[in-house]
């Protein structure tokens, strides 16, 4: 259930998981994939091919992570309450940023978090990465968490070499 509530920061700023309830209820070690009854998890994050079919992959967390990831750069819920409509939820990202249609990261980059003072550099690499992960035409085409994992930390170090070469003044703005 990856979702911006049930990551947890560390006094260290080290990021930790909550809610691991989906992982619990499965023996099927090494499977490939998971097929329940009834698709769980939270409005916004969830994968649509697994709320379609119950089938329930490495992709489907994928897909979740990159809407954290488009959450961030943007400023913006995968879901929220409707203020206008009690009981009804809204999708800002998916209404916004369409990052199933051409052109989303354009929109991300209209979009991006001011508060947040993204190096455009650093928001065109990550808004590319999170677009390939929310992939809804095809999950096979979204990379799985190793490629992830290695484009995040390659972009970490690239972004220290940035704010770096910037001095040490605006490296802590970046």
């Amino acid at each position: 259930d990856i979702k911006s509530p049930n990551i947890l920061l560390d006094r260290n700023g080290t990021a930790k998981m909550a809610d691991f309830g989906l992982s619990c209820t499965t023996r099927q070690v090494g499977a490939q994939h998971v097929t329940v009854k009834i698709a769980g998890g939270t409005p916004g994050y969830k994968c649509p091919f697994y709320e379609r079919t119950g089938r329930f992959t490495e992709a489907s967390e994928v897909y979740s992570y990159a809407m954290v990831m488009t959450e961030t750069l943007v400023g913006m819920d995968a879901s929220a309450n409707d203020p206008q409509k009690p009981g009804r939820i809204i999708f800002p990202v998916a209404e916004t940023i369409a990052p199933d249609q051409p052109g989303g990261l354009t929109r991300i980059i209209r979009h991006l978090d001011v508060s947040s003072s993204w190096p455009l550099p650093v928001a065109n690499e990550l808004g590319t990465l999170a677009l390939r992960a929310v992939n809804r035409v095809d999950e096979r085409q979204r990379p799985v968490f190793v490629e992830l994992v290695r484009a995040l930390r390659g972009l970490m170090e690239r972004f220290r070499s940035l704010a770096t070469e910037r001095g040490s003044n605006k490296a802590g703005r970046l």
